[in-house]
């Protein structure tokens, strides 16, 4: 099985050979046929000319099923004149870059923001613990010495309420 599989993945990297070859030579072939096409084309080139260049048409095809294809891209010198179509995709990268990184500092922003109201309401409902907290202690406080008033008030021999056992 694992025989079959490699098989199945040098033929189909082989039949990418091919067409990349027959790719190439068809662009070649189209090449030639626009030159032809120009009105100022050299149309008195020497039959040696003509032989030449399909030979090195063949070549180049040849060339190209014979390399594998981690090596068919060659590393070509950058042309002296952009492409316009990647002048664009470069335009149109560098804004979805720019956008994300906006994106991406507005997300931070409000991130910070949350965080920052959420520190503050923490602050403001721990204020507000304190402060019941200490309404209560107060509270307490006060019940006691009101107890405390209560029970001297009516534990004193002068008041009419005082009922002693010894009467």
């Amino acid at each position: 099985m694992y025989l079959d599989e490699k098989k199945a993945k040098k033929s189909a990297k082989t039949r990418k050979e091919e067409d990349l070859a027959n790719s190439a030579a068809a662009l070649i072939n189209e090449s030639k046929l626009q030159r032809s096409q120009r009105p100022n084309y050299d149309t008195e080139r020497s039959s040696s000319d003509e032989r030449s260049s399909e030979s090195e048409t063949e070549s180049i095809a040849s060339l190209a099923s014979a390399v594998p294809s981690q090596f068919s891209t060659s590393s070509r010198s950058t042309p002296k004149r952009s492409n316009a179509f990647l002048d664009e995709v470069k335009r149109q990268a560098k804004r979805h870059k720019e956008q994300i990184e906006l994106k991406t500092r507005e997300l931070e922003q409000h991130q910070h923001q949350f965080e920052a109201r959420l520190q503050f309401e923490k602050q403001q409902a721990e204020e507000r613990l304190r402060s019941e907290e200490c309404i209560q202690a107060g509270n307490r406080e006060l019940l006691l010495q009101c107890a405390k008033l209560f029970s001297a008030a009516t534990a004193r021999p002068d008041n009419p309420n005082f009922h002693s056992d010894t009467q």
